[in-house]
């Protein structure tokens, strides 16, 4: 049966991107002495190059290889570690990338760079170790290069539980050994569960295989388990040819004794009867050997583990009575055939393949399938058979020994990002439904109430409670670790830092902290920008620190954390701090500021963040083009989040980007403006408040600040600013909502507040298009839109707008004032 690979691409090239990873991140951190780790980089360079064959990426395959035999010679010690050759290996990584990509229908690979690697890896393998390095030649090492005729080999293959999860068939693996030679095939089934709870996905065979071949070498064999090695525990060795009974050849018995044939039927199971009891029974009796018959086994993925398919062929070497063995069987004689015969040597394996086959015919077979005939005898596997032909007769020496704990299974799942989206847009419709419900509740109960509206309001919250935590559930599902992002830094600080010369040292710290895959896929190019200012302006070349009274070797902190319903990450260096005359003179310079702007420390670093600033005094390819930070702050506030940066002169700066943790959902706030309803985010509140008109003081004509806690907010009226129609402004007193976005505050003007709902957010730009001051949109329980604020871009909006309206007044009035003149005179 063929088997379309094509389905497996995308798994292969998701698990290669993931080995590529691994390979970056255990080089970066090699150390000459980790022979682990190097293990580690080259089980995932040879897993790439296996799966890369297998399904015709013959580029990556052959570019692999070299990297790879480059990695035996680390692991044998024919190559020394070397910082030059750890670039070299990290440069493959990056071709190896490319060349991926380019099988997954991107961009055309750079042929020239490349060739160019390959050229250096190949210059590197054709290098002579030195004396120290070299492997010494004993004899062990010649007996293994040089095979006599008829060499025989004995392999013992102890599979791992998962290998067919993975898409492994021992039955391929011994048909490719049988190609090498003579092949003998001994399962062994110390391992098999009670066959009520076997689990006909997992493997518990194990199999001990003996190879008769003139020219194999043990390389050719290694190449036949190459695509398994992870999966498996493989012994490979040279040894004496051994008899064809792996019995006979155990125990090296003919004694006297009972050969007994035991073919239960397949319900046997069901009446509770064990085999395994009347094993143990037989033992008591004398020396007992079991061969397991697997004719009736099915395929393992329609194993029914309600029936027994199994068959047995026993000698017990005993003096015990025919009757005494009938005994042990008493209890099921009408559920099994069962053959006794004395014996006084072992019968040949023609005669008990004569009684076999006759007795298995003679069962009945309760709905299954006709089965062939066993031969104990085994075979060598000489070609592919149909799946109703494999070899099925296996031998082994069984004595009740332990069976060992069943291997550490896994327990997660690969899921499609569309099937998680359209989950959460699932349950996002559910919460609107459940919110529409709840008012519908509430207005049931104001206009008739009665006992039957107390039970259905009761279990409306109910629904409520349960739709939260469903919700919170599912979007848990999408929450990844951070380290996702921050994994890419050790490497871009590794290629930054050696071009500058400097000497860094990267400290990560809260790598788990959990964030939405939306936001996590939208912050990792600014924080690359970050990271990168800090490299090439925050951290001083080594002379430079050590002529501070600093050590050589920078410093970069990544540190993640949680803050309300923000993720926090700082980004922390221990440089020469931002300098702030520098900053100012340059602002001045590119017409940022003007020279009569009065500004302190900190509204000065904030200038760095402005369009086309940058204080390089060349352009380089890694800065001074004046592209980076404005770009980091705009696609920061764009998710909704605020970047900031502290800086102490001579000992370093902290960038600080605190972003929300989903973009799916937010906890809102719901208040009135005229007739509309707006959603205000209730991480951005501080406080709620009535002020009175004392409170606000009015500044530049219609400019209104608020006396709030020993400090002056500047208010925007959302009224005046959506140019809705304004109420008289004779009121004593003001509704206002404090919020706060990047350590600034705002008081907006409100008309009246309703209460916090949780809200499913639906973006703008989708159906319209982005609008400053707005986040997006939902959908209210009335079936109502109700537009979210973005507080960033309000604020802007908002104090642009109050700003820009005062002037327009004071310009009025100039005119005004003009005019009078005129007619005066």
């Amino acid at each position: 049966m063929s088997i379309d690979l094509s389905q497996f691409i995308a798994t292969f090239l998701e698990e290669s991107y993931e080995g590529l990873e691994v390979m970056e991140s255990s080089l970066l951190n090699l150390d000459s002495a980790d022979e682990e780790t190097i293990n580690t980089i080259f089980r995932a360079a040879h897993s790439i190059k296996g799966g890369a064959g297998t399904f015709g990426f013959n580029e990556v395959a052959d570019f692999t290889h070299v990297v790879e035999t480059l990695l035996d010679e680390l692991r044998s010690g024919k190559q020394s570690i070397t910082p030059e050759l750890v670039n070299l290996l990290l440069e493959s990584v990056d071709c190896i990338k490319m060349l991926l990509e380019a099988a997954q229908d991107g961009p055309e690979v750079d042929a020239a760079k490349i060739q160019q690697v390959q050229q250096r890896l190949e210059q590197a393998l054709g290098q002579e170790p030195s004396q120290d390095q070299a492997v010494p030649v004993t004899e062990t090492n010649v007996a293994v290069d040089v095979h006599a005729k008829n060499t025989c080999w004995h392999i013992n293959f102890v599979p791992h539980r998962n290998l067919l999860q993975a898409g492994h068939e021992p039955a391929f693996m011994f048909e490719a050994l049988a190609d090498l030679g003579e092949l003998t095939v001994t399962p062994n089934i110390v391992d098999l569960p009670d066959l009520s709870s076997i689990n006909s996905e997992k493997l518990f065979l194990s199999w001990k295989l003996q190879l008769v071949s003139e020219d194999c070498s043990e390389e050719e064999i290694q190449e036949v388990f190459e695509w398994v090695e992870d999966e498996c525990e493989l012994e490979i060795s040279q040894g004496e040819l051994l008899s064809d009974d792996p019995i006979e050849a155990e125990t090296g018995s003919n004694s006297a004794g009972w050969s007994i044939s035991f073919i239960p039927s397949p319900s046997i199971l069901e009446t509770g009867n064990e085999p395994s009891f009347m094993f143990e029974a037989l033992e008591d009796l004398g020396q007992l050997d079991i061969q397991v018959n697997l004719d009736r086994l099915v395929d393992f993925e329609k194993l029914n583990p309600e029936q027994l398919l199994l068959t047995w062929n026993l000698d017990l070497v005993s003096e015990c009575s025919k009757e005494e063995i009938e005994e042990v069987f008493e209890w099921v004689e009408d559920e099994c055939t069962l053959a006794i015969e004395a014996k006084v040597q072992k019968q040949s394996a023609e005669e008990t393949s004569e009684v076999s086959a006759k007795e298995i015919e003679s069962l009945p077979s309760e709905g299954s399938s006709s089965v062939q005939p066993s031969n104990p005898a085994i075979e060598p596997i000489v070609e592919p058979k149909p799946e109703s032909q494999k070899p099925s007769s296996v031998s082994t020496n069984q004595t009740n020994s332990a069976r060992k704990p069943k291997a550490a299974e896994s327990s997660s799942i690969r899921v499609d990002t569309d099937k998680i989206d359209a989950l959460i847009n699932r349950v996002g419709e559910l919460v609107i439904t459940q919110a529409m419900l709840g008012q519908v509740g509430e207005e049931l109960a104001e206009i008739t109430g009665g006992s039957e509206v107390e039970r259905l309001q009761a279990g409306l919250e109910q629904l409520e409670r349960n739709t939260r935590d469903l919700q919170e559930d599912v979007m848990r599902v999408r929450m990844l670790p951070i380290s996702f992002v921050f994994n890419r830094f050790p490497r871009l600080v590794h290629d930054v830092s050696g071009k500058l010369g400097k000497k860094v040292e990267l400290v990560i710290t809260g790598e788990q902290t959990e964030i939405d895959k939306t936001v996590m896929e939208k912050i990792g190019d600014p924080m690359v920008h970050l990271i990168r200012n800090s490299l090439d302006h925050g951290l001083e070349a080594p002379e430079e620190r050590i002529a501070a009274g600093k050590s050589e070797v920078g410093r970069v902190e990544l540190n993640a954390y949680h803050q309300g319903g923000f993720i926090i990450i700082d980004i922390t260096d221990d440089g020469r701090g931002l300098n702030t005359e520098k900053i100012y003179q340059k602002a001045l310079e590119n017409g940022l500021i003007t020279a009569d702007q009065q500004l302190s420390d900190s509204e000065i670093n904030e200038l760095i963040f402005k369009p086309g600033f940058s204080t390089a005094d060349a352009v380089s390819d890694l800065s001074g083009r004046g592209v980076g930070m404005d770009v980091v702050r705009r696609n920061i506030e764009s998710l909704g989040g605020h970047v900031s940066v502290t800086s102490e002169p001579g000992h370093g700066s902290t960038f600080s980007v605190s972003l929300p943790l989903t973009l799916a959902i937010l906890d809102g706030q719901l208040v009135r403006v005229h007739n509309e309803t707006y959603i205000v985010p209730l991480i951005a509140i501080v406080e709620t408040i009535l002020a009175d008109k004392s409170a606000m003081s009015p500044i530049a004509g219609e400019n209104k600040l608020l006396h709030f806690r020993e400090e002056y907010i500047p208010l925007i009226n959302l009224r005046s600013l959506f140019k809705l129609p304004v109420e008289d402004d004779q009121q004593d007193t003001n509704l206002i909502a404090i919020v706060e976005n990047g350590g600034q505050k705002v008081g907006l003007v409100v008309d009246e507040l309703f209460g916090q709902q949780q809200v499913v957010i639906k973006s703008l730009e989708v159906n319209f298009k982005r609008i400053e001051g707005f986040a997006g949109a939902t959908i209210l329980g009335d079936g109502s839109v109700a537009l979210i604020l973005d507080i960033a871009g309000l604020m802007k909006r908002g104090l642009d707008f109050e700003t820009a309206k005062a002037a327009h007044k004071r310009n009025e009035i100039s005119r005004s004032e003009h005019a009078d003149q005129g007619a005066v005179a």
